[in-house]
């Protein structure tokens, strides 16, 4: 985080369909402190999903390694 944290940090985790998202907010006055985006390697491979098709299978894995 590039900025020092004034009032009471809060985390919130989204796992979507093809991505891990995070943000970090201030609180106190609903700032964004940092976000961050991490593609799923399996999905971002073309690896059990073909959209073009509808088939999005998810795992477990999935959340694991986007951490």
């Amino acid at each position: 985080m590039s900025q020092e944290l004034s009032g009471t940090p809060v985390l919130g985790i989204d796992y979507g369909t093809d991505s891990c998202r995070a943000v970090v907010i201030d609180a106190r006055n609903g700032r964004e402190i940092a976000e961050a985006v991490t593609a799923y390697p399996r999905w971002a491979a073309g690896r059990f999903n073909a959209p073009g098709k509808n088939i999005f299978r998810q795992h477990p894995f999935y959340f694991i390694k986007s951490i």
